[in-house]
């Protein structure tokens, strides 16, 4: 129900040609909801394989309100559908060698929540706990 949160990794190269192409991340992110895409039947089938209820019908979800109208806008079972509630499902993260063209993309399976995400701070005297180390090899 809304908890997939794919993550696209990216090399530095590839987050700076398309920043230089103009495209933001969130310009990313609603390529990928368009086009990243499933026949509809194929998608109820996952969803009936990989979670604990064992109907789903798309049409009858978007019907009832539970799910977003994009699943559900024509009765074709071949229409595509997006494999996210929404753009802003994708998760995507710069990392990596600055010059290789590698990316990679991650999700979860089964009924898992919403990943996180807290904020890291390094203690103040961190470069000197590093420096040390650093005498001791």
């Amino acid at each position: 129900m809304g908890t997939l949160r794919p993550l696209i990794l990216l090399s530095p190269i590839l987050a700076q040609t398309m920043a230089a192409g103009g495209w933001s991340k969130q310009d990313l992110k609603r390529q990928l909801f368009e086009h990243a895409r499933m026949p509809a039947w194929q998608f109820e089938r996952y969803l009936r394989d990989w979670t604990m209820k064992p109907t789903w019908d798309l049409a009858e979800e978007v019907r009832l309100g539970r799910i977003p109208k994009v699943f559900c806008e024509s009765d074709d079972p071949n229409r595509m559908v997006p494999i996210v509630w929404e753009a802003d499902d994708f998760m995507i993260a710069v990392t990596g060698d600055l010059m290789r063209n590698s990316a990679f993309i991650f999700a979860h399976n089964g009924v898992l929540g919403y990943p996180v995400g807290k904020q890291i701070h390094l203690p103040k005297s961190w470069k000197h706990q590093l420096a040390a180390l650093k005498d001791v090899s």
